[in-house]
């Protein structure tokens, strides 16, 4: 992976987890270690599921408008606002 990529992903805390738990799982005495395969996996993919939407999520973000209003095909999109 380039220097750039391995930046980005340092500064995600859902990668941080994964990396964590991953290094737990490498230690003897830790409670990952002591996973079964099936409880393993089970975390696994939730803590890639996690990096998953973290990414999609700051990849959407780039799509966010700070506008009263943007034109689609033509038409007028309003962003509504609650007031609580």
């Amino acid at each position: 992976m380039t220097q750039d990529i391995m930046s980005t992903l340092s500064g995600l805390a859902s990668f941080a987890k994964l990396q964590e738990f991953l290094m737990a799982r490498s230690q003897e005495v830790s409670p990952e270690a002591t996973l079964t395969f099936e409880a393993f996996e089970v975390a696994l993919g939730h803590a890639v599921r996690g990096l998953e939407n973290e990414l999609k999520a700051a990849d959407l973000a780039r799509y966010d408008v700070d506008a009263d209003a943007v034109m689609v095909d033509g038409q007028e999109w309003r962003q509504k606002f609650s007031v609580y």
